[in-house]
């Protein structure tokens, strides 16, 4: 984490001033961060190419332009599984071209951040303003004394659904999460990671990635519709193996009321049987 810290301060530094002889002027630029074991689809450059033109659309642009603003665009299309949907649900929901049955390889998937967001920190780009808010958050959690300081509300990891506080995965996408931002995704990975390497598996798994080449001008919007992102965010409550650690979501309540239903179901049920049963001792004893 401190080596990510001071590679984007580095970033920063060289954002925020572009000195001349007679000026010094603050860039508008995009970091991007990319590990030493990652393998990369020849065409990554051009997806980030037009994940820019996305990120630094015009705040002074119009309300549905302002819209399409990205803050983060990730490699790799990844959900956490929920308790009651799965991990690759989103695949149920992603628009794929008529003409075709596979997923076409230039399209994406643009979706607010939620605590199912998965952010591939190995290979992905932040916008100018994410990078001073996720700098300060990686500075502030090794600042705590435990990297989650629960006990403040404020603080940048309370009400994390993980157990990592020092992983700077989680501490992007609960920043993400948190805050509502937007990420893209290609629906073709452009990105993996050697096998056995990184925090997350003893032996990751190799992801198959796209080997062809896209330019950028051929990237287009194609991807998550309004109704899969709005089941996407219905069911934000990872796994089960995580309820120890979060207050109440909408999943949560959901769990409750199915739980509550099938007693109620099971009761009725069991209470119209032994009806149904009483009435034909009756039945044979009139006989």
């Amino acid at each position: 984490m401190n080596n990510l810290i001071g590679g984007l301060k580095r970033a920063v530094d060289l954002i925020r001033t572009t000195t001349t002889t007679t000026t010094t002027t603050t860039t508008t630029a995009n970091v991007m961060v990319m590990e030493d074991d990652v393998v990369l689809s020849c065409d990554v450059l051009e997806y980030f190419s037009y994940a820019s033109g996305l990120i630094n659309v015009d705040r002074n642009e119009k309300p549905h332009q302002k819209k399409r603003m990205l803050h983060v665009a990730s490699t790799e299309l990844l959900t956490r599984p929920s308790f009651f949907i799965g991990n690759r649900d989103i695949a149920l929901f992603v628009k794929t071209p008529t003409t075709t049955i596979k997923i076409d390889p230039a399209s994406t998937a643009t979706m607010t951040a939620n605590s199912r967001t998965v952010v591939k920190t190995y290979a992905w780009m932040l916008s100018q303003a994410y990078v001073h808010e996720y700098l300060f958050a990686l500075q502030k959690v090794v600042a705590s004394d435990n990297g989650l300081d629960d006990a403040s509300h404020d603080s940048t990891l309370h009400g994390c659904y993980f157990c990592e506080p020092y992983c700077y995965d989680h501490v992007a996408e609960w920043t993400l999460a948190k805050s509502k931002s937007r990420i893209m995704y290609p629906n073709v990975p452009r990105v993996t990671q050697t096998s056995g390497s990184g925090m997350t598996y003893a032996s990751n798994p190799v992801t198959p990635i796209y080997q062809l080449f896209v330019p950028q001008e051929q990237f287009n919007t194609n991807g998550l519709s309004t109704m899969g992102e709005s089941v996407i965010h219905a069911f934000d409550l990872p796994g089960s193996s995580t309820w120890s650690n979060h207050g109440p979501t909408l999943g949560y309540y959901v769990g409750v009321l199915v739980c509550v239903g099938f007693v109620v179901l099971s009761c009725l049920a069991k209470n119209k049987i032994n009806r149904i049963q009483s009435g034909k001792k009756v039945r044979m004893k009139r006989r």
